[in-house]
């Protein structure tokens, strides 16, 4: 009787399956021509006994993807030649093993079908346990059914992901039947309670930190720098790469210049471009100031959009719309999510500022002149976004002396994969990253008081500021908000438009995220959006902590005064019960032009004067600073000098100053008698 077992991967939608595995006919293990991937025309990519498995053609993006068995390798890049040396017979044994259990993962494993991030996680911990294997000398199924090995390996294990993996890895394997699956008994049953012990043992995992807001300014501004830098000499250096393109195109003894590159940037003009930057007068520089200024762009582009890297990265050519209103034009960036379901790639939108769309548009010139060299011009394609993508790879160029890998079944160009802490970048990432004083890590206190910052080695006093380009996306939520929390008036211009355009298309109901985020929840989870409003009770608490709780000044106000007698009386705040109540809905607070505002919900009163002067006369829930309403009474002091005294504009702003002056006259008195009565 025939056992047929299906491949149980993600994989795209008109990806061509692997064999289907006929236990009863193969046995334990399939055959060595075992086809494991496929082309899209169905020819075979890769066979079971290939030390390289090419999984390129289940990449919805058509990247280069690869399994690697050459567990002896230190990286698991993928090499396109045959192996330089034969393998010995251990060798050759512990490699067709691990053949042998990935197809049992991929086969037979119980639960949800497998990504390739999933593949290789797991590819991981075999190669490490083939390494172990190899050097003992013994067997893979010798090691696996071993529990002193098992416990020897796992002893060695230091990390938390690392142990996370083993166990997750041995969960799976230990779910197969021992005598129809796997052909042994493993040796892990008890190990594995250990392993899990282990992990909930570790610390918890650290969040990643948002900038302090003078940090974020200056990562912004510097940004902002790099694109004006790049965007003055933009036409010269993508004429000279037009150039060289076509020097290297020519037979290689008719092009004595092709390597003189020094004199070719004196005469476009970017010598002083390229030693500012640090980038080598040399064919590959050229290539490398490429990527830099791609790097640029998408970390602009993720600090103005909320995207994670691989969402920004994967971006297609034609990515950015605008719709034009009267006195405003709205920026989208439309692109796809970094996770697919059953073969559908799923797209979504974001909402950007005029410094995302200009980072794209600057992209958008370097991809033009790449497209260019390689002979085809972007189109905008509704079946396939992905076929052109904003950050191709600079690679096609060959500036570097090397060919881009590219399989000619695959329809689409492969991105720059720029991670911004890789050593090309670090001339880049030095510019950007500023160092860290007192008033940050006092900051980043307020933000997480039960994290020991100043023992951290990463965020001490006098240490560049440690950027990972996933804090864009938090510091954006968690500042972008109506709270008052973003104090640096820069930073607060900087993001004043996109915290206008989040909070229409994000916010509570809007028509964007149900229409393109929330109808699937799973994409919900990953959008921008499910941070954006995550990070409001957040926000509002810590600016509720640090204007009203910890204000070094008086409060007035019914709220106001609550609050201060509380401090009156000594009594404590929680930090983390206050969160709690934020995050419930049953606390709210917001910054106002006099101080602040506790009312949970809509505000009946807000709208029906300019300055919400309303509120200061008979409203419970607001908080009043002397010194903000002494600042709002002195700009509105200057608005009304400025009127005409007959107009109808003068009388209403002359009103407001009245309302303000005589708030401050109460507010004193109070002050005076020490009465807790308005």
């Amino acid at each position: 009787m025939s056992r047929m077992f299906q491949a149980k991967l993600d994989i795209p939608e008109n990806a061509a399956l692997p064999d289907e595995w006929d236990v009863a006919s193969t046995g334990l293990a399939p055959p060595d021509d075992f086809v494991v991937s496929r082309y899209a025309n169905g020819v075979a990519a890769s066979t079971l006994a290939d030390i390289y498995w090419n999984w390129t053609p289940y990449d919805p993006d058509g990247r280069p993807r690869w399994l690697c068995f050459d567990y002896w390798q230190k990286t698991t890049s993928r090499i396109d030649r045959p192996m330089r040396q034969r393998m010995s017979r251990l060798r050759s044994g512990i490699v067709a093993d691990m053949q042998r259990f990935m197809a049992l993962l991929i086969y037979k494993k119980r639960g949800a079908s497998l990504s390739f991030s999933s593949l290789t996680e797991s590819l991981s911990v075999l190669r490490l346990m083939g390494q172990y294997s190899e050097k003992h000398e013994i067997g893979y199924e010798d090691f696996w059914s071993s529990s002193t090995l098992l416990e020897d390996f796992c002893s060695s294990l230091d990390t938390k992901t690392a142990v996370t993996k083993v166990a997750r890895l041995m969960g799976v394997f230990m779910a197969m039947n021992p005598e129809t699956d796997l052909g042994f008994t493993l040796g892990c049953a008890e190990l594995f309670a250990t392993l899990q012990k282990r992990v909930s043992d570790f610390p918890a995992n650290r969040q990643t930190p948002p900038m302090p807001t003078r940090v974020y300014s200056s990562v912004l501004t510097a940004l902002n720098t790099e694109l004006n830098n790049f965007d003055v000499i933009s036409d010269c250096y993508l004429a000279l790469v037009a150039r060289l393109a076509a020097l290297r195109s020519i037979p290689g003894g008719d092009r004595k210049s092709f390597c003189d590159v020094g004199s070719m940037l004196a005469e476009y003009g970017l010598t002083e471009y390229f030693r500012e930057k640090g980038i080598t007068p040399t064919m590959h520089g050229v290539s490398s100031g490429l990527s830099n200024i791609q790097t640029v762009c998408r970390l602009t582009v993720q600090a103005y959009t909320g995207m994670r890297h691989s969402e920004a990265q994967m971006l297609p050519y034609h990515c950015l719309s605008a719709e034009k209103r009267p006195g405003a034009t709205h920026y989208f960036l439309g692109g796809r999510t970094t996770k697919f379901e059953n073969g559908r790639i799923r797209r979504t939108q974001w909402v950007t500022s005029k410094e995302g769309a200009r980072a794209v548009d600057i992209a958008r010139r370097v991809a033009t002149a790449i497209y260019e060299v390689i002979g085809d011009t972007p189109h905008q394609a509704d079946e396939r976004i992905s076929r052109y993508p904003l950050f191709v790879a600079t690679s096609y160029l060959e500036f570097a002396g090397r060919q881009t890998y590219q399989v000619v079944t695959q329809d689409a160009y492969l991105t720059s994969d720029n991670r911004l802490t890789s050593p090309p970048f670090a001339q880049l990432l030095k510019r950007l990253r500023p160092v860290i004083n007192e008033g940050d890590l006092r900051e980043l206190e307020e933000i997480d008081p039960h994290r020991a910052w100043g023992d951290d080695p990463d965020y001490g006093v006098g240490q560049a500021w440690s950027l990972r380009s996933h804090q864009f996306r938090r510091s954006l939520a968690l500042y972008a908000q109506r709270s008052g929390l973003v104090s640096l008036p820069s930073l607060r211009r900087q993001l004043q438009h996109i915290t206008r355009e989040m909070s229409l298309y994000y916010s509570k109901g809007s028509v964007f995220a149900k229409n393109f985020i929330e109808n699937d929840p799973t994409d919900y989870k990953e959008h921008i959006c499910k941070d954006w409003r995550d990070a409001k009770p957040v926000s509002e608490a810590m600016a509720f902590l640090r204007d009203v709780v910890f204000a070094d000044e008086p409060l007035f106000g019914a709220a106001g005064i609550f609050e201060q007698q509380k401090k009156n009386r000594g009594q404590i705040v929680d930090r983390a019960i206050t969160l709690k109540q934020f995050q419930k809905g049953l606390t709210a607070y917001k910054a106002t032009p006099f101080g602040g505002c506790v009312k949970v919900g809509e505000c009946d009163k807000a709208g029906l004067r300019m300055m919400g002067v309303l509120c200061l006369e008979d409203c419970k829930n607001i908080v009043i600073k002397l010194s903000k309403l002494n600042r709002a009474i002195d700009q509105q002091q200057h608005l009304v000098n400025s009127l005409e005294q007959s107009s109808i504009t003068y009388h209403l702003e002359k009103d407001d100053l009245d309302s303000m002056v005589a708030a401050r006259k109460r507010c004193l008195e109070i002050a005076n008698r020490g009465s807790d009565r308005v």
